[in-house]
């Protein structure tokens, strides 16, 4: 691309860019887009059930080691697997949108949606499971829901932790608690109770152990 010259009246050659003023335009609304974007990550992170889960409980579940599938990813998450991997595990990531896979682990990465993990790695292959937002957020009805817990306990093992993380004003609390019965215990994580909310907040976080047999 040609830039033109031309003399100021000090004798100091100016740069005139050759582009309209539409193309300049676009450029400045999609860095606005952009740093809206960026903006509106920071402030998800910095939400209280993101301090919660950042501070307090994904410390805990990474505490004890193993292998772990975090479900759902974006530009926030991506500090998540660390924690996870501190005590000695090894993170996997996954989320159905493809455009997502730049925020998870790598080769650890799977794009699929979760009602399909038992498709994609075999019976207790995970020591923990991390569900996040997703009721109410993909999984809609309570037969998605039920799908996905189903799902997950299939790739968890006998024992294996389950953190469920979910806004109570999208699936009540009793829906919850019915869903996952059939399928696991309520446990405390590491000192944690075994619900939590985030303060100031709808965001409630359940613990839960896969049952044997």
């Amino acid at each position: 691309m040609l830039v033109e010259h031309s003399p100021g009246t000090d004798g100091l050659q100016r740069l005139s860019p050759p582009w309209p003023f539409s193309f300049v335009a676009t450029l400045k609304a999609a860095r606005r887009s952009l740093m809206a974007k960026v903006d509106a990550a920071a402030d998800l992170a910095r939400s209280p059930d993101r301090v919660l889960l950042v501070d307090a409980i994904l410390p805990a579940l990474g505490g004890e080691g193993g292998r772990v599938l975090f479900v759902g990813v974006r530009a926030y998450t991506q500090g998540y697997p660390a924690i996870l991997e501190a005590g000695g595990g090894e993170c996997w990531t996954l989320d159905r949108d493809p455009r997502a896979e730049r925020y998870g682990v790598g080769e650890r990465h799977v794009t699929a949606d979760v009602r399909c993990v038992g498709e994609v790695w075999p019976a207790a292959r995970f020591n923990a499971v991390v569900g996040n937002g997703l009721f109410g957020f993909g999984l809609n009805t309570r037969s998605q829901q039920a799908d996905a817990l189903a799902a997950m306990a299939v790739v968890l093992r006998v024992g294996g932790r389950l953190v469920l993380g979910w806004n109570t004003s999208r699936a009540s609390e009793r829906a919850v608690e019915s869903l996952t019965t059939p399928l696991f215990d309520a446990r405390p994580l590491n000192g944690l109770p075994v619900r939590v909310v985030a303060a100031g907040t709808d965001h409630a976080y359940g613990f839960f152990a896969k049952r044997g047999g």
